[in-house]
């Protein structure tokens, strides 16, 4: 029975976006207000993450602090720039690379700084 109430408060959502005046303008405010708030539970998260590693990010020499920096960096532009990457083929490859050599580098650092 709760099962068929959920399909239902869907499919009343959708006839809603279909039949009302704007509704495709509505869904994509609702799209993008989830978007904002995903990215602000990522930003938080990565805040407190690094607060909670404050000592182990300060022990590290600056080599491998500055390509955390850059990876760090190399995530956050991947993420500003999907939209605009995944357009096109082209793009979409550029953004792996991006986010696979971001990946490989923390997970060097990573390595390289886990406890023996």
């Amino acid at each position: 029975m709760v099962a068929l109430r959920n399909v239902l408060i869907i499919v009343l959502l959708a006839l809603a976006v279909m039949l009302l005046p704007g509704g495709g303008r509505i869904t994509e405010a609702v799209f993008q207000a989830l978007s904002l708030g995903f990215l602000t539970v990522l930003a938080w998260a990565a805040y407190r993450f690094l607060r909670a590693q404050e000592f182990t990010l300060l022990a590290m020499d600056d080599s491998r602090r500055l390509l955390f920096a850059g990876a760090l960096g190399l995530l956050v532009l991947a993420v500003a720039g999907t939209d605009t990457l995944w357009s096109s083929g082209l793009g979409t490859l550029f953004w792996l690379i991006l986010v696979g050599s971001a990946v490989i580098a923390l997970w060097r650092i990573w390595v390289a700084e886990k406890p023996a």
